[in-house]
């Protein structure tokens, strides 16, 4: 008999056991759904980080995760690892997903936190999205983070992307809105003073209400319009009404000021410089006096304007007030620098004074080897010797260890040739204790044989076998992320965030990232970063860089060719490095073409010459054979001895070389490339005959002193 129950039993069934059970289900049935798509999730994160690689579909499973199943998936990654991820994703494309990742991030002021916000906006702006930079920007600014980041990128977005600012009101919170940020005189920004001058070429009548709501720095509105006026003309254009107001500021309201805002007197400096009417502005320094005891931008600007009119003493005395009231570092060496450049060109009786008083503050430095290269041509050419010797004892005083080794050669040289009694302190051990101190250059290279101590050390493949350097907390969680990226291949993502950032990294991202660079091909990125850490690091340490500093293409027949033509296939290579760095469709402003940047009439006689019927300069083996083919007919003129006269010509043209042969043929290799003027030229050999030295060192293993003292020497290097 079957058991049929009533009506009032059927409820009591539902209510009682089939709805609680039904429930249960389902919530046994949406949790474990739950936990697949959590699962599936940390899944997609897990691929992405191993392999780079992820799909829409991946995405979407990120994006569907309920508020819960998120907080449990972002307690699985640190911020390193969400921004890493992040940027993968957005190598991928994949915009949704590096919004996912990076707005969940804290935002608790860390390094890593203010990366990850600089990467999504950059991604909207790449992508014009400039509504989501406002919003963004202007909801942080709103609650009270006063950023300058921030506000740039705010009024950036403003700016470029025409947007309605109704939606982003003048007149909110005094002390939170954008628009009221205090424009100080060393913070006001570039973005906001272009957005105002867009602002201002709708409607001009819109200067009183921006006066009004902008913290002026300026003592009224009247002069505030003035300048927001003279920016305005000169941004449409109208350069000669914008100086005219400029100088009209000056006479009437802004020369009894003692403080102006450096950006303006900065912007006042370049438009004296494009005026060319230096002296109409001299005719207003009379109410200038408060600049003596004014601030480093307001001195540094009459030094530019008196350099400019030619009043050299003047201005030297200027940029020493600069100097002095300087209130960084670097506004003293760039003070320094500026006034050091005035006396080697003008007055260089004075340089050896003047960094006898100054350079022993300067610390360990190559800020100043530009210009001591200069006055070290000037010397040469002068036949100044006991000005040399001067200079060199100096340096001795000073920690400007480049150029001090640099004088050293060149005093030593002139001894050499009889051209000045040895100086007591000149002592033979005196070079080669200073050298074994320093990193592999150009003089390193020209001791004797077996004097580049540190490269001797090393084996001819890269590799860091040293501790890394001890990172703080933020310095290693950045480098998590290029760790991140490096495992996960995106190695062209890993080398866009360094060239944008250049943060600090221990040995072992630097050699993984070389590394991947160089299989990759990718040499002139592998130079630039491998360079850049090369004069950073301890020498003992840096010198392991060498080959990825030096790198070589073995795609290219550069060895084949050499031989074919007898030139050296190092100073072909060495060549190459300088000229192109390997990118094989270069192409220079003046028009020189490939690897070793040859100009297309050049070619055209060559190929006249050697009877070479097809050719295309874009063609590596094509663009190697006429660089040769040139190489071989520069050794053949009658006014090429060596190859420093070659690569003489190659750059700065056998005209000049000629020239410069007349005038100091006498003098030995080290002093005649010295005596060239141009620094160009100068700088060409240099690089070159280290780049050829190096890769003889990596060819063969054993120190290129001999074959460098071949190189150098007379035709034909053995």
């Amino acid at each position: 008999m079957v058991f049929v129950p009533n009506r009032l039993s059927r409820k009591r069934l539902i209510f009682s056991v089939i709805i609680p059970f039904t429930l249960l289900l389902g919530c046994t049935v949406s949790f474990a759904f739950s936990a697949y798509q959590l699962g599936e999730a940390l899944s997609v994160m897990d691929s992405l980080f191993m392999n780079g690689k992820s799909s829409s579909s991946d995405i979407r499973l990120l994006l569907k995760l309920n508020k819960k199943d998120q907080s449990l998936f972002f307690e699985n990654y640190s911020s390193s690892e969400l921004l890493g991820g992040a940027l993968l994703l957005k190598e991928l494309g994949e915009a949704e997903g590096v919004e996912f990742l990076l707005l969940h991030l804290p935002e608790d002021e860390s390094s890593v936190f203010l990366m990850a916000r600089e990467e999504l906006l950059h991604m909207w702006s790449d992508q014009n999205e400039w509504e989501k930079v406002a919003s963004y920007c202007y909801g942080r600014l709103q609650d009270g983070i006063q950023d300058r980041y921030l506000e740039d990128s705010f009024f950036h977005a403003l700016w470029i992307g025409n947007l309605d600012r109704n939606k982003y009101p003048f007149n909110s919170n005094a002390s939170t809105s954008p628009w009221s940020l205090p424009l100080k005189a060393e913070e006001s920004t570039l973005d906001r003073w272009e957005y105002l001058s867009f602002l201002l070429k709708e409607d001009l009548t819109l200067i009183d209400e921006v006066l009004h709501s902008w913290d002026s720095p300026f003592k009224d509105d009247a002069i505030g319009k003035k300048i927001i006026m003279a920016r305005t003309l000169n941004e449409q254009g109208e350069s000669g009404e914008g100086e005219t107001l400029f100088r009209e500021l000056w006479i009437s309201e802004l020369g009894s000021l003692s403080s102006l805002p450096s950006s303006f007197l900065m912007e006042l400096r370049e438009i004296i410089g494009r005026s060319g009417r230096q002296e109409k502005w001299i005719s207003l320094m009379k109410d200038w006096a408060f600049l003596e005891s004014g601030t480093f931008s307001a001195a540094f600007l009459a030094a530019a304007v008196y350099e400019g009119s030619g009043q050299w003493k003047k201005a030297e005395a200027f940029y020493a007030n600069a100097g002095l009231l300087a209130n960084t570092g670097a506004e003293k060496k760039r003070a320094d620098w500026y006034q050091l450049r005035l006396l080697v060109r003008r007055n260089p009786e004075k340089v050896s004074t003047y960094l006898k008083e100054h350079a022993v503050s300067w610390g360990e430095t190559d800020y100043f080897d530009d210009l001591l290269d200069e006055y070290y041509s000037l010397l040469v050419r002068g036949r100044s010797w006991q000005k040399l010797e001067v200079l060199v004892s100096v340096l001795l005083e000073t920690s400007l260890s480049a150029s001090l080794i640099q004088g050293l050669f060149l005093l030593d040289s002139a001894v050499q040739q009889n051209l000045i009694e040895r100086p007591a302190f000149l002592t033979e051990n005196l070079l080669t204790n200073r050298l074994e101190s320093g990193y592999p250059d150009f003089y390193t290279l020209l001791e004797e044989p077996g004097s580049w101590p540190l490269i001797n050390k090393v084996g001819n493949s890269p590799g860091l076998k040293v501790e890394n350097p001890i990172l703080n907390s933020e310095e290693a969680a950045v480098e998590n992320v290029y760790r991140i990226l490096i495992g996960a291949g995106a190695v062209d993502q890993a080398w866009r965030l360094w060239e944008r950032r250049v943060d600090p990294l221990g040995y072992s991202i630097v050699e993984a990232l070389c590394s991947r660079l160089f299989q990759q091909k990718e040499f002139y990125k592998c130079i630039q970063f491998a360079g850049s850490w090369y004069y950073k690091w301890p020498s003992s340490v840096a010198v392991h860089l060498t080959p990825w500093l030096f790198p070589v293409d073995g795609d290219l027949p550069v060895s084949s060719i050499s031989r074919e033509y007898g030139q050296p296939e190092e100073l072909v290579l060495g060549i190459i490095r300088r000229e192109s760095a390997f990118h094989r469709t270069i192409e220079s402003h003046a028009g020189a073409v490939g690897l070793m940047q040859l100009m297309p009439s050049t070619a055209s006689d060559l190929a006249k010459r050697y009877r070479v019927d097809t050719w295309d300069l874009m063609n590596p083996e094509d663009n190697i054979r006429f660089g040769n083919l040139y190489l071989e007919w520069l050794i053949e003129r009658p006014w090429t001895n060596d190859y420093v006269d070659v690569l003489a010509a190659y750059n700065g043209g056998g005209g000049n070389l000629r020239k410069w042969k007349r005038q100091f043929g006498d003098l030995d290799t080290l002093l005649f490339v010295q005596s060239i003027p141009y620094s160009e030229t100068r700088n060409y050999i240099r690089k070159v005959i280290v780049a050829a030295g190096t890769y003889r060192y990596l060819n063969t293993g054993t120190s290129p002193g001999v074959w460098i003292e071949q190189l150098l020497g007379p035709f034909p290097l053995i």
